[in-house]
C-alpha cells in the first residue's frame, strides 16, 4: 500500500484507504504493524500476515520475522529491527510491549459474540408449517385411503386455489371428542428468539461503540435530533479521530524522518461550522486577537 509518492514528501496525504486500513487493524488486532520498505523513490507500508518477534526488553534488541502472503507462496523476511517497522497499537500492556491490546479483547466483545452466534443458531433452525392430521395409516370405515393421505394430495394439487376438504369437526370418524379445536389449524416451526435477545444486543452493541471511542448515537438506529447526532459526530472527531491521527502522526514522523509530516482531521469538521463560528466570534468578543481566537476554536487560519 502506497502512502508517500516521493521519499522526501513532507506531508502525509493520508488516502481514506490507507487510514481506513490503519483503523480496522486497530480495532480488529489492537496494532497496526507494517515493514517500511521503499524503492523506486517510493515509501511503502506493507502489512505482514503473521508475525514473530523475539528480543529482551529493550526495544533496540528486538528483531522481527514478518510473513508476506502471495496467490502461492508466503515470503519471511527475518532479522528485521523495530526501527523499520510502522507500529501503532491501540493500548499496550507491560506484560507484551511488543503486542497492541485492542478494544474488541474484552469481555463485552465476546458477550456480543456469543449473542451473534446464538441468532445464527436460531435463523439456520428448521422452518416450515405444520398440519396436525390423524396418523397416516388410519383409514376411515369406507374409505380406501387414510384421511391424511388424501388432504395432502389436496393440498398439493391446490397450488393457492380454492380447495374443498372434509371437516375435522367429526374427527375423521372418531367422533367430536377427537376432533381438533380448529380446522386445519396450521403451526409455524423455526426462528423464535427469546424476547431477550435483542435488546440484550442493542445493549453490548452500544457498549462495543464506546469501547472503539464510537459515540453509540453514531452507530445505533436510535433517530437522534440534528444537534445530538452534531455533538456525537463533534466529540467523535475530536475526542476519538484527532488523537489518533497524532499519534500516527508521530510514529510516522519517527520512522520515516519526515519531523514536518502532518495529519488532519479539518475535513471532518464541516458539520460544526456554526459551532465553531460562534465560539470565534466569543473569543474575539473576550478580547482575544482573531487569529488567536481562530487557534483556539481549532480552526484553521
Amino acid at each position: 500500500m502506497q502512502f508517500f509518492p516521493e521519499r522526501c514528501c513532507n506531508s502525509f496525504p493520508g488516502p481514506a484507504e490507507a487510514l481506513a486500513r490503519i483503523g480496522w487493524r486497530l480495532i480488529v488486532s489492537g496494532q497496526y504493524l507494517a515493514r517500511i520498505d521503499v524503492a523506486a523513490g517510493r515509501v511503502r507500508l506493507m502489512e505482514p500476515t503473521a508475525f514473530d518477534v523475539s528480543g529482551g526488553a529493550d526495544p533496540s534488541s528486538w528483531r522481527w520475522a514478518l510473513d508476506f502472503a502471495g496467490p502461492s507462496e508466503v515470503t519471511t523476511v527475518r532479522g528485521i529491527r523495530d526501527e523499520a517497522l510502522a507500529r501503532i497499537p491501540w493500548a499496550v500492556s507491560p506484560a507484551s510491549p511488543w503486542s497492541g491490546t485492542g478494544p474488541l479483547t474484552s469481555s463485552t466483545a465476546l458477550a456480543l459474540a456469543n449473542v451473534e452466534k446464538r441468532l445464527s443458531e436460531e435463523a439456520s433452525s428448521v422452518s416450515a408449517l405444520v398440519l396436525p392430521v390423524p396418523p397416516a395409516g388410519a383409514e376411515a370405515e369406507g374409505q380406501s385411503t387414510s384421511p391424511a393421505s388424501k388432504l395432502a394430495a389436496d393440498i398439493a394439487g391446490a397450488k393457492g386455489r380454492p380447495t374443498i376438504v372434509e371437516t375435522t369437526s367429526t374427527g375423521f370418524g372418531e367422533g367430536r371428542m377427537a376432533a381438533p379445536a380448529g380446522d386445519y389449524a396450521q403451526r409455524r416451526i423455526g426462528f423464535t428468539p427469546p424476547e431477550t435477545i435483542a435488546p440484550l444486543r442493542a445493549a453490548i452493541e452500544e457498549a462495543v461503540y464506546a469501547a472503539c471511542g464510537i459515540p453509540p448515537a453514531l452507530g445505533t438506529s436510535e433517530v437522534a435530533s440534528g444537534q445530538g447526532m452534531r455533538e456525537a459526530w463533534r466529540r467523535y472527531v475530536h475526542g476519538s479521530v484527532t488523537p489518533m491521527l497524532r499519534r500516527i502522526e508521530t510514529e510516522m514522523r519517527a520512522k520515516l524522518d519526515a519531523p514536518d509530516l502532518q495529519l488532519s482531521a479539518e475535513p471532518l469538521h464541516g458539520a460544526d461550522h456554526a459551532g465553531r463560528a460562534r465560539a470565534v466570534a466569543q473569543y474575539v468578543a473576550s478580547g482575544f486577537s482573531p487569529p488567536e481566537a481562530l487557534d483556539l476554536a481549532g480552526v484553521l487560519p
